[in-house]
């Protein structure tokens, strides 16, 4: 059976925040780039859930960035009683790398 990916509730907020950011600073074009880079590491930790290291501070979560973007995608694993395995993203679904990050 396939791994699925189980998202947040507020992983929609921060997607249509962040797509609207990248609607108006550089259009349609720029936004559906975005989109389209985070579904593809969606899609490659959904397949192989421990593929992404483990962030230090929190080793349940781990984090990979979106290409292309100075976005972090967080998730955690968890066994499902179905045999499966499902990557679900975390309470915020982005993360900023610190060196992007406002002082």
């Amino acid at each position: 059976m396939e791994n699925q990916a189980v998202f947040n509730r507020l992983v929609q907020k921060d997607m249509n925040g962040i797509c609207s950011y990248y609607r108006e600073e550089g259009g349609e074009g720029l936004a559906d780039r975005f989109f389209e880079a985070t579904l593809r590491v969606v899609e490659k930790a959904a397949a192989n859930p421990r593929y992404f290291h483990p962030l230090k501070d929190e080793p349940r979560l781990r984090r990979t960035p979106v290409e292309g973007f100075p976005y972090h995608f967080l998730y955690r694993e968890i066994p499902s009683g179905s045999g499966t395995t499902e990557c679900a993203a975390n309470n915020s679904l982005f993360q900023l790398p610190k060196s992007a990050r406002m002082r």
